[in-house]
C-alpha cells in the first residue's frame, strides 16, 4: 500500500472544491472511490496528507513515522467498508499526528538578509550564504530620507530588503522554500513610489547540504512596472510580518495570487501567478484572467 502522496490534484465540481492526496481519475480501490465521492472524506484526506508531509520534515525518526503510516493504511483505513468508518479513522489519525509533539522537534529553515542581495540560509546546524540579488525586488538599501520644508535632508532610518519564509515542502532529499520578499522602492520617501513596497516571491529548492537545485522568482508588486496585486494598498508602509498572513493559506501546496498590470497599449490587464510547490522545476506560471 502506498503512503499518502503529496497533494497535487484538485477537482472543481460546480462551486465546490474537492481535493485529495491522489488523482481522482486514477482511483481504483473502493476506499479511493469513497474518498472521491464524498466531499468530507476528500477534505480529511488532504488534511492528513498535508500534516503527514509536514511531519516528514519535523520528526527525527522518519522511518518510524513511515512505518506507522503504512500500518494505519493497512490495518485501519483499508479495513473500512463505509464512509462513516473512514471519516472516524481519518479524524483519529489526524488527531494522533497533531498530538505527537512533532513540531517540538522541527529543525526549521531560517533566512536572514545580509546585504547586496545576499541571504544566509540556515537549517539546523548548517548554513550557507546565497546570492539572490537578481531575484529580490529592487529598491532601497540604505537610509530612508525626505526633505523638510526648509530643504533639510532628514533621515528616517536604515532600510533593507526583508525576506520571510511562507512555506516549506520536503521531497526526497530536497526542500522547496517559498519566500516572500519586500523592499522599499525608493530611499527618498517623497520620490516616485517612495512610500510603497515592492514585493515578490522567491522559490528556492535546495538539497540537504543547502545547494541550490531550482531558483525562480516573480515580482508581484512593482510600481516601476505598474504591476500591483490586490493587496498592494494594504502592504504600503507595513513590515513583512504583517504581510505574511495574506499568503499563509497556501492550498494544496499551490500558491495563486491575482494582480493587474498595464500592457503596451496602456490597458489594465488582470492576471494570476501560480506556483506549484510539488513541481518547482516549472517555476512561476502566469495566466491571463481578463
Amino acid at each position: 500500500m502506498k503512503l499518502l502522496l503529496p497533494i497535487f490534484f484538485i477537482l472543481i465540481w460546480g462551486n465546490r472544491l474537492y481535493a485529495a492526496s491522489f488523482n481522482f481519475e486514477k482511483a481504483k480501490t473502493k476506499i479511493e472511490l469513497l474518498i472521491c465521492e464524498k466531499h468530507e472524506l476528500s477534505e480529511l484526506d488532504s488534511q492528513l496528507a498535508y500534516l503527514y508531509d509536514k511531519s516528514l520534515i519535523s520528526v527525527k525518526n522518519i522511518d518510524l513515522l513511515k512505518s506507522e503510516q503504512r500500518l494505519w493504511l493497512k490495518n485501519t483505513r483499508d479495513k473500512c467498508l463505509f464512509s462513516d468508518c473512514l471519516i472516524s479513522a481519518y479524524q483519529k489519525r489526524i488527531k494522533e499526528l497533531s498530538n505527537v509533539n512533532i513540531f517540538d522537534k522541527i529543525k526549521p529553515y531560517k533566512v536572514t538578509y545580509l546585504r547586496n542581495g545576499k541571504i544566509k540560509l540556515r537549517y539546523g546546524n548548517k548554513s550557507k550564504t546565497l546570492n539572490l540579488s537578481l531575484h529580490i525586488p529592487k529598491g532601497c538599501e540604505g537610509y530612508l530620507y525626505y526633505k523638510s520644508i526648509k530643504g533639510v535632508i532628514v533621515k528616517e532610518g536604515y532600510s533593507k530588503p526583508e525576506i520571510a519564509i511562507l512555506s516549506v515542502l520536503n521531497n526526497s532529499g530536497t526542500a522547496t522554500l517559498l519566500l516572500l520578499a519586500s523592499t522599499a522602492p525608493n530611499c527618498n520617501v517623497q520620490g516616485f513610489c517612495g512610500a510603497g513596497a515592492n514585493t515578490g516571491f522567491i522559490a528556492l529548492t535546495v538539497t540537504n547540504k543547502l545547494d541550490i537545485v531550482y531558483l525562480n522568482s516573480f515580482k508581484l508588486d512593482d510600481c516601476y512596472s505598474f504591476r500591483f496585486s490586490k493587496y498592494y494598498e494594504d502592504f504600503n508602509e507595513k513590515d513583512i510580518k504583517d504581510m505574511l498572513p495574506v499568503f499563509k493559506a497556501i492550498n494544496n501546496n499551490q500558491l495563486k495570487v491575482e494582480f493587474t498590470e498595464t500592457d503596451g497599449f496602456n490597458n489594465e490587464v488582470t492576471k494570476q501567478v501560480i506556483f506549484d510547490m510539488t513541481k518547482p522545476e516549472k517555476g512561476f506560471i502566469v495566466e491571463r484572467l481578463k
